[in-house]
């Protein structure tokens, strides 16, 4: 998969100075745009999502999404 990042000039790949058995690996200002875009048609389709939910579903998705926050936090 890196290599078909690198080669759509998704990420950029380097071996590390001193290290030759480490690859380093770096978003392009493409590959960053990419990532943006996706991420705003997440949100988009998260929030279109929860705006379907009834407000007793809304609520009870945010109890549950708050709750398995404090428990990711405890680990």
């Amino acid at each position: 998969m890196h290599k078909q990042l690198e080669r759509d000039g998704v990420i950029t790949r380097t071996r590390a100075p001193g290290n030759e058995r480490r690859v380093e690996i770096a978003l392009t200002d493409p590959g960053a745009a990419l990532l943006a875009e996706h991420r705003d048609r997440l949100r988009e389709r998260q929030l279109r999502a929860y705006r379907d939910l009834s407000p007793e579903q809304r609520s009870a998705v945010t109890e549950l999404t708050q709750r398995l926050t404090e428990l990711i936090d405890g680990m």
